[in-house]
C-alpha cells in the first residue's frame, strides 16, 4: 500500500478469483471507507489470462498513484505498469492492462519502484537478459511512456561480476 497524500491508501494485490491471478487495487480514506466511484470488490488493474505477480505502488502527487508487477504473457516475466486516478478509473491514456516497461529477453522480476517528484516514477529490478542476475532501472514518464531519454528496457545499473537481486530505490 502507499500513501494518497490525503489521508488516504491505494491498495494492490494478486487476486485469484477468475481463476489466474489478477492486479487488482482499492483506495481507501482514512476512515476506512472506499473513494467514491472505486468498485467495491477493488479495480481490476490487469486480467489477462496470464499470472501477474508482486504489485507495488508509488504516488503521482496528483491524488493518484502508479502499480507496477511482472507476468508471463509473452513467454518471460517483463514488467509493466499502470496508472490509478483517484477517481477510481484507470488512466485511459495508458495502455490497457498495462504500460510495457521492459520486455528484454529471459526474466525481470524483484523490481522496487518510487515516485520522481514530476509525476512520474522511477523502476529497479533483477534482470537476467544476459544470463547472469543484474540491476537494471527505467523512468516512466506521468504521460504513461518510457523516458525516451533512456535505453529501451531500462539502463544497466550493475552487471559485473557476482549475482546481484533485491534492487531497493530511496528518494535523494
Amino acid at each position: 500500500m502507499v500513501a494518497d497524500g490525503s489521508g488516504g491508501v491505494f491498495i494492490a494485490w494478486m487476486d485469484s478469483r477468475a481463476g489466474n491471478q489478477d492486479v487488482h487495487a482499492q483506495h481507501l480514506r482514512s476512515d476506512g471507507s472506499r473513494f467514491p466511484g472505486w468498485p467495491s470488490e477493488g479495480l481490476a488493474v490487469c486480467a489477462l489470462p496470464t499470472w501477474e505477480y508482486e504489485p507495488l505502488l508509488a504516488p503521482d502527487g496528483n491524488g493518484g498513484a502508479f502499480v507496477v508487477w511482472y507476468d508471463r504473457r509473452s513467454g518471460d516475466y517483463d514488467l509493466y505498469a499502470h496508472h490509478l486516478l483517484a477517481d477510481g478509473a484507470l488512466d485511459p491514456g495508458w495502455p490497457a492492462n498495462g504500460l510495457a516497461v521492459c520486455t528484454a529477453p529471459a526474466d525481470q522480476s524483484s523490481h522496487s519502484l518510487i515516485a520522481d517528484g514530476s509525476g512520474g516514477f522511477l523502476l529497479g529490478w533483477e534482470d537476467r537478459r544476459d544470463g547472469g542476475r543484474d540491476i537494471y532501472a527505467h523512468h516512466v514518464l506521468a504521460s504513461g511512456e518510457v523516458d525516451a531519454a533512456w535505453p529501451a528496457n531500462g539502463r544497466a545499473v550493475c552487471v559485473l561480476g557476482s549475482t546481484k537481486q533485491e534492487c531497493a530505490l530511496v528518494s535523494d
